[in-house]
Order: C-alpha cells, then sequence, then structure tokens
C-alpha cells in the first residue's frame, strides 16, 4: 500500500487540473480567443500587379572616350564614389604634360616682358627709346598675361579630363548589368554599367481610369508578395496614361525589409468610396457544407454559431451579414471543433474591446 501512496496523489492533482476547466454545467470548457465585431470603413477592392523597383536605377555613362581597361563586376556591391571603370589615359596624360609645358613657357614669357617694361620705361625716361616702343610692349605684356590665364586654365581642364576617365558611384548599390567589356572602345555619353540601388525602392502599379477616383496619395493599400501581406502608403500618382496600356501609375513606398528589386507583387485597389460596415477578423470564419459561420460568445461562457453572408474584404477584415451587432464577441481562434451551445473559456477577455 506504500508504494501506492504516490500513484494516488498523482491521479488526484491530475482530476484537480481537468476540473478547473470544466464547465457549469458539465462537460469540459473549451479555450478560445475573441475579438469584437466592429463597424469599419471598407470598400470593394481589386487586385492589381505590381513590382517592387528601385527609385535609382541608372545606365551610367563614360564621360570620355577611350578604350576600357578595367569594369566592376556584375553583382559589385559599390559605395557612393567607388570606382566602377577605367579607360586607358596615356594621351590624356600627354595633353596634360603638354598643357603644364605650355604654362612654363607663357610664365618666362610674361616675366621678360615685365622686366622688358621696366627697362624700356628707364630708357623712355632718358630719351633712348621712343614711347610708342614702350607701349608696345606694355600691350605685348598684357597679351602674355591673358596667354598664362588660358594656359593655366587649359591644365585644370586637362585635369578634370583625366578625372573623368573614371566612372565613380553617384550612389551606393549593385551593378546589375555589364554594356561594355574590357578592351571594348567607350564612346563619351555611352552606358558602361548599369547601378541599382537595392535599399531604395518602391512599388510601381498600374490601374484603370475608373480606379483613379477612389485613390489617394497618402491612402495605404495592401500588398501581396508569395502570400506575405503588408501594408503601403501611396506616395505618387502618375496622371497621365501611357500610350501603350492606357492604364496609370501608382508608386508606393515600402520599408527596406519589404520586397526585393524586380519582385513581383499584387496590390489591393478600391474600387469604390469606402463605407460603414460590420466586419470581423477573416479567422473568425468557419466553412462548412451547408454555409459559412462564426461562433458568437454569449452569457460570458457558451458558443452559439451564426450563419453570416461575407462581402467586402479588406487586409484581415471581411464583411460579415447576419444575427451580428458590433461589440458581438467573435471567436477567432479555437472555433474549427466547436459546436452550438459548447462551453468555451475565453482567454483573452481583453479581446472584445479591439
Amino acid at each position: 500500500m506504500i508504494t501506492l501512496k504516490p500513484l494516488l496523489l498523482l491521479f488526484l492533482l491530475s482530476f484537480l487540473s481537468l476540473s478547473s476547466s470544466a464547465a457549469p454545467g458539465g462537460g469540459y470548457a473549451s479555450p478560445v480567443v475573441v475579438a469584437a465585431a466592429q463597424l469599419r470603413m471598407m470598400a470593394p477592392q481589386v487586385w492589381v500587379n505590381g513590382e517592387v523597383v528601385s527609385r535609382a536605377n541608372s545606365a551610367i555613362p563614360m564621360e570620355m572616350s577611350g578604350r576600357l581597361l578595367w569594369v566592376a563586376d556584375m553583382g559589385t556591391r559599390a559605395d557612393a564614389g567607388e570606382l566602377l571603370a577605367r579607360i586607358d589615359t596615356t594621351l590624356l596624360q600627354q595633353q596634360l604634360e603638354e598643357q603644364q609645358a605650355i604654362v612654363v613657357r607663357e610664365e618666362a614669357r610674361l616675366e621678360f616682358l615685365e622686366q622688358e617694361v621696366q627697362r624700356l620705361n628707364s630708357l623712355v625716361n632718358q630719351r633712348n627709346v621712343s614711347q610708342s616702343a614702350l607701349e608696345q610692349t606694355i600691350a605685348d605684356r598684357a597679351v602674355a598675361r591673358g596667354d598664362l590665364v588660358v594656359a593655366k586654365l587649359r591644365v585644370e581642364q586637362a585635369i578634370e579630363r583625366l578625372k573623368r576617365s573614371e566612372i565613380r558611384a553617384p550612389y551606393s548599390g549593385v551593378v546589375s548589368e555589364q554594356l561594355l567589356q574590357v578592351g571594348e572602345w567607350a564612346d563619351s555619353g555611352k552606358p558602361i554599367l548599369r547601378l541599382v540601388d537595392i535599399g531604395n525602392k518602391e512599388i510601381s502599379a498600374w490601374v484603370t481610369a475608373q480606379m483613379l477616383p477612389f485613390i489617394h496619395q497618402g491612402d495605404h493599400l495592401t500588398v501581396d508578395s508569395a502570400g506575405k501581406k503588408w501594408q503601403a502608403e501611396v506616395s505618387s500618382i502618375v496622371p497621365v496614361a501611357s500610350r501603350l496600356s492606357r492604364l496609370y501609375e501608382l508608386r508606393l513606398s515600402i520599408a527596406k525589409s519589404d520586397g526585393r528589386v524586380g519582385e513581383t507583387v499584387r496590390v489591393a485597389v478600391p474600387t469604390a468610396q469606402p463605407q460603414q460596415q460590420l466586419s470581423v477578423p477573416r479567422d473568425a470564419l468557419v466553412l462548412r457544407r451547408d454555409g459559412r459561420f462564426v461562433f458568437r460568445v454569449i452569457g460570458g461562457d457558451k458558443a452559439e454559431r451564426v450563419a453570416v453572408t461575407t462581402g467586402v474584404a479588406m487586409g484581415e477584415f471581411i464583411q460579415v451579414s447576419g444575427s451580428l451587432e458590433s461589440g458581438d464577441q467573435i471567436i477567432i481562434n479555437g472555433g474549427e471543433r466547436l459546436r452550438p451551445g459548447q462551453s468555451v473559456k475565453v482567454i483573452n477577455p481583453t479581446g472584445a474591446a479591439q
């Protein structure tokens, strides 16, 4: 008998634990999660196709002509200012050295004329040189000063051409395409590669003219990407239709973590003005062969099955019509196996106020 006491104690504890969830009228109360049926502004929606695009997607050109010596590989991640490509600079370097030599020559010429003006000025005072000779030298000195300024500017231009023999990233991004290869001739203004900022992105979607009156800048629309849904804000509406499709473009702002550039998505777009409708979470619907139902908690601990007709769906909520009122506690979790009149235990009593 001594060995049976621990087993008996364990049995009694288990019995007491099960009894704590027993319903007052017999049977056991099923734990459920509830939410309140609420009146919400809802509108019918249709899904339109969209795409995640980069706000910075540029074909980067070479500013100087020349033979390509190096181009960044596809997939290269570059920070703003980082080298992407360069051309052969032999001729450009020689042009710079030539212009620098011209500057030296013009400086020597100007220095000579400065001294010559001083010498002739003293000779004019002694009446050993004509005034016209002095004036001619002064004019030559002015021309030499201008020539020196021009020569120095040409040196700066040669230095700038050398700088522009390289392509540097105008913003941080990824090289998505090489348009020219090493060894090919790059013409000035011809794109060399494509740089895409994959962090600065948005959604581009196209809608018909009939949808435009119901979309406004600042609206939040539901986006679906392979079953993952999130909200995106309408950042701009282009009021000019495409000449080919006659559709209008929407741009929606998204977070860095939402979607990838080039990814196809769907956007839920309203097709009418929103109206106040009684709605419940989608999870509350129970589908049976004989119709669609929700379970409502009555008396604090009983499940009542209510037949409903569904309507407009927006996000996680769906319009329902039936014997329901705003504020009713609707079971959203745990109702799949319930029977009408079954005892329940609400495990989130604050859910009724949500």
